[in-house]
């Protein structure tokens, strides 16, 4: 069902299957960037 709607919205060939989408374009809000760095998370030559 998925991949049927997907060949007819963007009108692909009976004899092609896709197999994947990628999606481009720009966000509609800008966010400040996260920082996911915690150190007491890191490992040094040990656990």
């Amino acid at each position: 069902a998925l991949i049927e709607g997907t060949k007819k919205l963007f009108k692909v060939p009976e004899n092609v299957t896709p197999l994947g989408i990628v999606s481009l374009g720009y966000p509609a809000e800008t966010k400040p960037p996260r920082e996911n760095y915690n150190p007491e998370k890191v490992h040094r030559n040990k656990w």
